[in-house]
């Protein structure tokens, strides 16, 4: 490596941790953490999640549940699969009045394990060259998602950011917004701590105030940051 990579490379990481200072707060952790075990119970579903590393944080399993304990989420569609999809799958078999829920992921490996633990539908969709918003990206093969349904609960999880170029990839996202958002509505973006979802957020927001109902916004922040928008009779999640 040369000393010119080893310096970009050295600066990359200070950037990180100088914008994780910025845009986190560890220490909530363990605030979702209870408010998340304390929903567990009331519903009676049973702690068997692992909220570490990569995977789903506390903070985003505890959006995701109150979400389905408070509002009547009928069409979801989860980008990303993993911790929250075993999540969606418990909500889903514990209430009276099951969504229908997708969740799509690019690993056919991955897909096909949770398509053993899971009862809804998990589709594998490569990813593809797409543009989007002047940024050459990979996203999901059209097909990921219903054209014909409208979602009212979208959780951005995916797909994986990782490689080179990769930090953008999310942006895909926006064509659901665009297309396939019913009136009244959550979505979830996760990591948004990071750069490329701090854009992702931005893009949506400018987007979403196109909508013909009042939407509203809020920040779930512990160790990971999560940035969710919400509209029409969904607008108290503005309070999570």
């Amino acid at each position: 490596m040369s000393l010119v990579a080893k310096v970009a490379r050295g600066y990359g990481a200070i950037n990180t941790v100088l914008r994780n200072a910025r845009w986190l707060n560890p220490a909530m952790e363990i605030v979702y953490r209870d408010l998340f075990l304390r929903d567990l119970k009331r519903l009676g579903i049973p702690d068997d999640f692992y909220p570490i590393g990569s995977a789903a944080n506390h903070g985003l399993l505890y959006a995701i549940t109150r979400s389905f304990a408070q509002f009547p989420i009928a069409n979801v569609l989860e980008l990303g699969c993993g911790q929250s999809t075993l999540m969606l799958a418990e909500l889903n078999r514990t209430l009276n009045e099951p969504a229908s829920i997708r969740s799509v992921d690019h690993d056919l490996e991955w897909a096909q394990s949770l398509r053993q633990a899971v009862s809804h539908e998990v589709v594998v969709a490569s990813l593809v060259p797409k543009t989007v918003c002047g940024y050459s990206i990979l996203h999901y093969a059209d097909g990921y998602f219903d054209r014909t349904k409208r979602y009212d609960f979208v959780v951005v999880d995916g797909p994986s950011v990782l490689g080179p170029g990769s930090a953008m990839s999310r942006l895909g996202c926006l064509e659901i917004a665009e297309t396939a958002l019913a009136q009244d509505f959550i979505v979830i973006l996760d990591d948004a701590e990071r750069k490329g979802e701090g854009i992702m957020t931005d893009l949506m927001r400018s987007l979403l105030k196109k909508k013909d109902t009042a939407v509203r916004e809020t920040s779930i922040v512990a160790a990971k940051r999560q940035h969710i928008f919400c509209g029409g009779k969904f607008q108290s999640a503005m309070f999570f």
